[in-house]
């Protein structure tokens, strides 16, 4: 789904939004607009033959290479006519110019919830509680976790056990391949219900963030928030914003309840969100909620 806010431009009378962009930058390459254009007509031509069905970074790379030898390589402006096409329909979006703010800060308060009250159901005590949080601030480039997406190593480890030190190597070579612009790492609550909060910024270029907790203690279970981005529909930064945590199963563990024994699952299975038996947890499609992300922007 694209992100709100996102550029849209028109290619062969389509819209086609931001989503779907190739790579901006590249190590020692001027990346000209004409290529990114070019990379956006391939987009368009190959999903409206069926060839492409669903856009990841694989299939964007792909498209970015090849429409940059189409363009004559680095710096090479093949596309002039389109470019300035482009930058009209861009102006026009923001009223003549592009919005001023490039970077904006924001303050992530982790409100959790989840007590003995929230979800009765073999609640854990005061073993309750959540480990640290641990996401990024990066593009539409790259998926960290999504329902319906097999688990990375690094998310499967802090599904089951809370540590963060797998997804934060994984973060960072994201944000060596570009796609990464930092990394956020914050506390965990000891017991919940309670709060927590870390800030961190972002920017025009890099305005989706990505941050889960483990459900501890539990089998492989967890809340987050992912692709989220902090651009409202009129393109500017947005002031606050309130996200309801669903509990999701990583997939990787056969437990069923919060104190099951680790039971590695035979066969991994994609993120979903978690429906148990109602002997096992109160948890019907992820819900009750265990807490909310509540996003506050706190730059003058």
């Amino acid at each position: 789904m694209p992100a709100r806010g996102a550029a849209e431009l028109t290619v062969d009378g389509t819209i086609v939004r931001a989503f779907d962009r190739c790579p901006s930058t590249l190590p020692g390459c001027t990346i000209t607009r004409g290529v990114q254009v070019l990379c956006l007509k391939i987009i368009f031509q190959l999903k409206t033959q069926g060839v492409l069905v669903t856009m990841n970074r694989m299939a964007s790379r792909w498209i970015f290479w090849l429409a940059l030898a189409l363009a004559g390589g680095c710096g090479s402006d093949s596309n002039t006519a389109v470019e300035d096409e482009d930058t009209e329909q861009n102006e026009d979006m923001t009223g003549g110019e592009q919005p001023s703010e490039s970077t904006a800060r924001y303050r992530l308060t982790f409100d959790a919830t989840w007590s003995e009250t929230t979800h009765p159901t073999n609640f854990p005590g005061p073993s309750a509680h959540f480990s640290g949080l641990i996401g990024a601030v990066h593009n539409e480039q790259i998926i960290i976790w999504e329902n319906g997406q097999f688990a990375t190593d690094g998310m499967e480890e802090m599904a089951e056990t809370g540590a963060t030190g797998s997804l934060t190597q994984e973060l960072e070579l994201a944000r060596v391949d570009g796609t990464v612009e930092s990394i956020i790492a914050g506390d965990g609550i000891d017991i919940s219900p309670d709060q927590v909060s870390v800030e961190f910024t972002v920017s025009r270029d890099y305005p989706l963030v990505t941050v889960v907790t483990m459900i501890a203690p539990s089998p492989d279970w967890f809340i987050g928030v992912h692709g989220q981005t902090l651009l409202t529909a009129d393109n500017t930064f947005a002031d606050s914003l309130v996200v309801d945590l669903a509990a999701y199963d990583a997939g990787t563990d056969d437990g069923t309840q919060f104190t099951s024994a680790n039971l590695d699952a035979e066969s991994a299975q994609p993120i979903q969100l978690v429906t148990s038996d109602p002997l096992d947890s109160d948890f019907e499609f992820g819900l009750p909620i265990l807490g909310q992300f509540t996003f506050e922007r706190i730059d003058p």
